[in-house]
């Protein structure tokens, strides 16, 4: 029987630490983006949605893209969580119907792009903008502060009507 990799790890050495116990900083400014990083964002972009049209409408992409926002501003910003309950909501709507049945390898097929589309939007929202935390954590506050509670996904303190 093998052993697993962690029981062959060496111990700790004295005098050396144990990077796996030290808190994560985030980095808060980086330089501007370049010319370059720009063009690859916008390129990201268009795949994004090149993955995206052959499943889901206009409406739907939108959708997806809004639940990834939420993601990505809740994993950049120390500040904000999504409420499991909102999401739950949100992923909701994109059940499919139950009359007629779709049949188990077409809602498979529908889960599976689901996942991957709203991870994929939740990737795009963080690599598009971990450059300038500060100024998207702002952003992400005053576009939470500024809707209903139902109408965003953050968790907050006084539950939505």
């Amino acid at each position: 029987m093998a052993t697993p990799l962690m029981a062959q790890a060496p111990a700790p050495q004295p005098g050396i630490v144990d990077r796996t116990e030290l808190p994560i900083a985030k980095p808060m400014t980086l330089p501007p983006r370049t010319a370059q990083e720009a063009t690859d964002k916008f390129l990201a972009s268009k795949a994004l949605l090149g993955i995206m049209k052959p499943v889901w409408t206009d409406e739907q992409i939108g959708k997806i893209v809004f639940i990834g926002w939420h993601n990505g501003a809740a994993a950049l910003c120390d500040d904000l969580e999504v409420d499991s309950a909102k999401m739950a909501k949100a992923v909701a709507v994109f059940a499919p119907p139950a009359t007629p049945p779709l049949g188990a390898e077409r809602t498979a097929f529908l889960h599976d792009n689901l996942v991957l589309d709203i991870g994929l939007a939740t990737g795009w929202v963080m690599g598009g903008n971990f450059r300038d935390l500060s100024t998207f954590c702002a952003a992400a506050r005053a576009e939470m502060a500024a809707m209903p509670a139902d109408r965003h996904l953050f968790h907050t303190a006084t539950p939505p009507k």
